[in-house]
């Protein structure tokens, strides 16, 4: 049986018309994304840029989701809270938790 990555028009219609992802398109045929990137090269079809295919994983409903999963609800330390409220409110160098010390060094070494 001919592998489905190995049709250029079933590839096609997979990446460009229905803008699945080199890794879901690997999954589906249980291969590497890489087997079906090099098979998109062997084809001369055109193999988005990072941007292009940013946008279009970053519109897909299951991203969508996750991010708000992620990002909203009681979960998150941040939900609702501002100025005074927020935890990091008013807190600056050694007080705020990502402090690593003090970076601005002098060009010949002196603090």
């Amino acid at each position: 049986m001919e592998k489905l990555y190995k049709d250029r028009n079933w590839l096609n219609m997979q990446y460009i018309i229905l803008k699945q992802s080199t890794p879901e398109i690997g999954k589906i045929c249980d291969v590497s994304h890489v087997t079906i990137y090099n098979w998109l090269k062997k084809y001369n079809i055109y193999i988005r840029t990072l941007s292009e295919a940013m946008k279009i994983s970053h519109n897909k409903p299951e991203y969508k989701k996750k991010m708000r999963e992620a990002n909203l609800g009681e979960k998150n330390p941040m939900f609702g809270r501002t100025g005074e409220e927020c935890y990091l409110f008013g807190k600056f160098g050694k007080e705020h938790p990502a402090w690593k010390g003090n970076t601005n060094k002098r060009k010949n070494g002196q603090n």
